[in-house]
């Protein structure tokens, strides 16, 4: 083999190392964990670090644990770290038992604050007395969360042409899940006090025919 040949195999097979490299980070979140890695690699030019090791990542994490609100922020990122250095570096950094230690260290105490639930009588008077005019939107994304357990980003993605409405069902795809495996779900109007079925139903009525909107939930007004 010639050595031009070589030359072109080395940069081809190098090529599709950084791509598969790239592809290790969750697509949804890449940027954040590139910027990350980014804030991490500037920390170390600033403090003239060679070598990462496990002496520097404590360092590390002892600087940042004074800038971060809670102990879960140093686990995203101690967790975004961990992909981004194993990545770009080689460097598996769940090996540094005293890195580990620190950061459950700094969970001693910690308690971490409960998001707000919406009980099922909060959802019922919302979806009955809220004015359509002001909160139908609202009220179909309400619905569609409950009835589909769906996340913010699966609604935010779903689109019009995902939802087929029938005389007594509702049915909704959602295409683009977490687990990147297709589903879909029903919304009925059985309940005692409101018909989901119908809110959805009259959203999409409202539709404008000349939009070129493809997402289900944008404003009508």
């Amino acid at each position: 083999m010639s050595d031009s040949n070589e030359v072109v195999d080395f940069f081809e097979i190098e090529s599709s190392a950084n791509a598969a490299r790239a592809s290790l980070l969750p697509e949804k979140s890449k940027a954040r964990y590139e910027r990350t890695y980014t804030y991490f690699k500037e920390w170390c030019n600033s403090k003239n670090v060679k070598t990462i090791n496990e002496t520097v990542l404590l360092a590390y994490f002892n600087d940042r644990a004074s800038n971060l609100t809670s102990p879960t922020s140093l686990w995203s990122e101690y967790s975004m770290l961990k992909l981004t250095l194993c990545a770009n570096e080689n460097l598996d950094i769940s090996k540094f038992k005293q890195v580990i230690s620190f950061l459950k260290r700094k969970n001693d105490g910690y308690i971490p604050k409960k998001a707000n639930i919406f009980t099922k009588e909060e959802i019922t008077r919302f979806l009955c007395d809220a004015p359509d005019h002001a909160f139908l939107l609202m009220k179909v994304a309400m619905v569609l969360g409950v009835a589909g357990a769906c996340r913010t980003d699966e609604l935010y993605h779903l689109n019009y042409e995902d939802v087929e409405i029938k005389p007594d069902v509702g049915i909704v795809k959602i295409l683009q899940s977490k687990n990147k495996i297709p589903r879909s779900f029903v919304v009925t109007g059985c309940s005692e006090t409101v018909n989901w079925l119908k809110i959805l139903e009259k959203y999409m009525k409202l539709r404008p025919s000349n939009t070129k909107e493809s997402k289900i939930l944008f404003t009508l007004w």
